[in-house]
């Protein structure tokens, strides 16, 4: 079922994010960062949903929260470690 409210509370949060690693990229004139961010705005929207809707943090909720993060900074570890050198 479709909740708004964790919609936009999610949204919010990710704009926030995008926001920081635009900013953080202007400073260190270095758009490449944005590669390796936008797979952790995958941790933060589960974890906005998981936080946020109730009863999604029962096994299964904690199960998929993991398995999204630990995807999500193998592939931002690997995409960082690939542009630095």
């Amino acid at each position: 079922m479709f909740d708004a409210t964790l919609w936009l509370a999610a949204l919010g949060v990710l704009a926030a994010f995008a926001f920081a690693g635009w900013l953080l990229s202007l400073r260190l004139r270095d758009v490449s960062i944005v590669d390796s961010l936008w797979s952790l705005m995958f941790v933060l929207a589960a974890a906005t949903y998981a936080w946020l809707a109730d009863g999604a943090l029962d096994a299964r909720g904690v199960l998929v929260l993991v398995l999204v993060t630990a995807w999500a900074l193998r592939l931002a570890g690997y995409i960082a470690w690939r542009n630095h050198g």
